[in-house]
């Protein structure tokens, strides 16, 4: 095993994909909403990435009439 070099956990992987992506749709003039408030990709994408690959966050997609995301919202999502 080599020592100093650690290969990344899913849920860090899965976070970075996340990150990536939500910083391309803010690039592009998306907003990225977080139970009702605007928050950077990062927070989001480490907030809705859980370690156990679960997150208690729906993520959904809102789109203009031409097809363009313009949102990206996470909701919590609660146990009944």
């Amino acid at each position: 095993m080599s020592k100093g070099i650690n290969k990344p956990t899913e849920p860090d992987s899965e976070r970075r994909k996340m990150k990536s992506y939500l910083r391309s749709v803010r690039r592009e003039g998306g907003e990225v909403i977080m139970e009702g408030r605007e928050v950077s990709p990062g927070y989001a994408a480490t907030n809705a990435v859980r370690e156990d690959g679960t997150g208690p966050y729906m993520m959904d997609c809102i789109y203009n009439d031409a097809g363009k995301i313009i949102q990206i919202r996470f909701d919590r999502v609660k146990k009944q």
